[in-house]
């Protein structure tokens, strides 16, 4: 019969240990640089959200300093049927009105860095203030801005417009 020696030296045991010991260290090191890859992407996503949504919040006070300019009532600019009064792009083109539309390149109403913004401001009603003459009217509109075809605030807008003067 054969016996096998087992021999109670510990050569080499160092070794294997501090193997060991860098194989754990080095996973630890590849899922922190994972993490920390991870965090710096979500926070340069909410870093461009958070600035797309400070631009389109401008965008809708823009157009309400549109309204506020105005001597009289915007006309509409779409035809019958429709009360835009200022359409995304400028006013001269109807772009649509969907969050998701691709505004083309170029028609954009302004940008704010490399951030482009698109305004536009629909009629809603009017009506006669109580206590007023007939010719001073409460129009109402809803004005819509939309930064970088991502982020789209609505708001309401309204001003007292004088008729028949």
């Amino acid at each position: 019969m054969r016996y096998i020696e087992i021999t109670t030296s510990q050569k080499g045991s160092a070794l294997v240990m501090a193997i060991m010991v860098l194989c754990i260290l080095t996973v630890l090191g590849i899922s922190a640089l994972t993490t920390t890859n991870v965090d710096l992407q979500i926070a340069s996503n909410e870093r461009a959200y958070v600035n797309e949504f400070y631009v389109a919040d401008s965008g809708w006070k823009e157009s309400a300093d549109w309204i506020d300019k105005s001597n009289l009532p915007p006309q509409r600019v779409n035809g019958p049927g429709d009360d835009t009064v200022k359409n995304f792009g400028g006013g001269f083109q109807n772009l649509g009105t969907d969050l998701n539309n691709n505004f083309p390149n170029g028609t954009e109403d302004r940008s704010l860095g490399d951030v482009p913004t698109w305004q536009r401001v629909v009629y809603e009603n009017d009506t006669i203030i109580p206590g007023e003459s007939d010719e001073r009217r409460l129009f109402q509109y809803m004005a819509t801005s939309n930064a970088n075809r991502t982020v789209e605030i609505d708001a309401g807008l309204s001003k007292v417009y004088k008729l028949g003067y």
